[in-house]
């Protein structure tokens, strides 16, 4: 097993190329605000994670899903690295490494020339909705401000821009 601090780009590396978009992530995020996410956008964000989720179960999965799966595990982890459900970070580890598996398998099936198909495997869902359960659970955290979701922004793009991550969203407005 890789150490905690693993970069995300050796889970997912050049998988998707440029620098992503975090538009839909943005959207929900006043960086001047003190207070907490409003529960409606926090809902809306979980739920947003939960529909790319639910898709790569049942085999109706995307690339897009992917991205969103990348970029909540990112997100997870940024703010465990910051104090906010730092003693989880083992679960952020196994969400990781669902992403490395589901990688992998991309890119047998396009080494192959066959259909991509972008499933977890039954740990590999697991492992993701716990980490989205622990996302909403930091998100509801009254340490968890706007500001502090401004900062988890710039960071990602400051980290992606340092090559630390390389892969986490685009395109998902």
């Amino acid at each position: 097993m890789q150490s905690l601090l693993t970069p995300i780009a050796e889970v997912v590396q050049n998988l998707l190329g440029p620098i992503p978009d975090y538009n839909q992530f943005r959207s929900y995020i006043l960086p001047d605000a003190q207070g907490t996410l409003a529960r409606d956008d926090q809902t809306r964000l979980c739920y947003w994670y939960l529909d790319s989720l639910g898709a790569m179960k049942h085999g109706r999965g995307v690339r897009r899903d992917a991205e969103r799966m990348g970029q909540m595990v990112t997100a997870t982890w940024l703010l465990a690295e910051r104090g906010i459900g730092a003693e989880y970070l083992p679960l952020v580890e196994e969400a990781k490494d669902a992403l490395r598996r589901l990688k992998e398998r991309v890119e047998r099936m396009e080494a192959a020339r066959r259909p991509v198909s972008w499933v977890l495997d039954g740990p590999g869902y697991q492992a993701l909705l716990s980490c989205t359960d622990l996302h909403e659970a930091q998100l509801e955290h009254e340490d968890c401000t706007q500001a502090t979701l401004a900062w988890l922004i710039q960071e990602a793009e400051l980290r992606l821009r340092l090559g630390h991550i390389t892969w986490i969203t685009r395109g998902l407005g």
